[in-house]
């Protein structure tokens, strides 16, 4: 469930920056994703293209994790089920907490007609 999400256990005290948010910390990431993240998003099912991974070192011992994620979910905002494809970008710091995590659209987004169904 998304209200028991704790960037807290993530993210690094001082992060420059998640998505659109700079120089936030932790709860502020915690309460972005609780409150508008999960209400928008809902049923998400979030993907990682394995062979997209590409983890390259960088300086001060940090590391970066660059990679092709397809979430499928139904936005609320829209009344659609959408498919995400997008490319995204996580540092690290030496104490592998991120401080750093932004995500661009790869592809088109696609929306599909009505509620996902259950199964």
């Amino acid at each position: 469930s998304g209200q028991k999400f704790d960037a807290k256990k993530y993210y690094a005290k001082e992060v420059e920056r998640f998505f659109n948010l700079r120089d936030i910390n932790p709860q502020t990431i915690t309460d972005e994703v609780r409150n508008n993240y999960y209400s928008d998003f809902q049923n998400a099912v979030s993907t990682i293209d394995k062979k997209s991974l590409e983890i390259s070192s960088i300086s001060g011992g940090r590391y970066q994790a660059d990679f092709v994620e397809v979430i499928r979910c139904f936005r609320k905002s829209a009344n659609k089920n959408q498919t995400i494809t997008a490319k995204v970008k996580i540092v690290f710091d030496k104490n592998n907490r991120i401080i750093y995590h932004s995500s661009k659209p790869a592809f088109a987004k696609s929306f599909g007609e009505g509620n996902p169904k259950k199964t």
